[in-house]
């Protein structure tokens, strides 16, 4: 069952002279997690936000389920799809709990509205994205990773079949980063569909299903990890020449250079 798409999708912001989405069709599955991989500016995060009904594009649709995002009320959409951006804000005075608990919002809830459940699956939240340990620490007290996950247990808070996050990982070690995209694995196999935009590599080819790559916002390679992960998508994509392996089932891939031959 397709869960979101887009139809011949376009957005172009004011005063840009192309388009940061051009043309893109896409559907995601339930039960699936997606990477949107590409180098910066190549649309990942503005194809987010037609996913997630936060912009309208400018030509052609966007779908949750079979209804139009432009034709569905923002609390709706907020409860079929959670939205985390590459620069969400945590409230420096608000608890670990406090901000997981926003995710309630879209139910009429959160914020001296909780109830005990609400309360309980805040800190079922925080638990699964490693950041139940800040349940009460006040988040202006914490490092920019550990916000960072106090952030994606309130995009879980929300309870939503369709999760998309941006750059989820992008202040995070090696070890929590891998304990983020596994959760995100999780997540899919659970039945919800899961879209990341990233430039982990690596571990997105290692944990999700499917990679979409994009080039000035058109997508450019789709598939599985090993078919994009592969020399000449990676050329083509990010202009780098790699050197492309395997561990066990898992693709991965080291740029050594430049394609033209100066240096990565």
């Amino acid at each position: 069952m397709t869960a979101l798409r887009v139809e011949g999708a376009r957005l172009r912001y004011p005063g840009a002279r192309a388009p940061a989405v051009d043309g893109v069709s896409l559907a995601l599955a339930l039960g699936t997690f997606t990477a949107l991989v590409g180098k910066n500016g190549s649309g990942k995060s503005s194809l987010l936000t037609l996913l997630g009904g936060i912009r309208r594009p400018d030509a052609g649709d966007a779908w949750a389920g079979d209804a139009r995002l432009a034709d569905l009320p923002r609390d709706r959409v907020a409860r079929q799809v959670a939205f985390l951006p590459a620069r969400a804000v945590a409230p420096p005075d608000c608890t670990g709990l406090e901000v997981a608990l926003v995710g309630r919002h879209p139910f009429g809830r959160g914020l001296l509205l909780e109830r005990d459940d609400d309360v309980r699956a805040a800190e079922a939240a925080l638990a699964r994205a490693g950041a139940l340990p800040f349940r009460d620490r006040l988040a202006g007290t914490l490092s920019g990773g550990e916000r960072q996950r106090v952030l994606v247990a309130r995009a879980l808070c929300q309870g939503t079949s369709a999760l998309l996050l941006d750059e989820p990982t992008s202040a995070q070690d090696p070890g929590h980063a891998l304990d983020l995209f596994a959760l995100f694995a999780a997540l899919a196999r659970e039945g919800r569909t899961v879209v990341v935009a990233t430039h982990d590599l690596n571990a997105a080819a290692r944990h999700a299903d499917r990679l979409v790559a994009l080039d000035a916002g058109r997508v450019v390679a789709d598939g599985v990890p090993a078919d994009v992960l592969a020399p000449a998508p990676l050329r083509a994509v990010f202009d780098v020449e790699a050197v492309v392996g395997r561990d066990g089932d898992a693709v991965y891939a080291v740029p050594r250079r430049r394609a033209g031959g100066g240096p990565a």
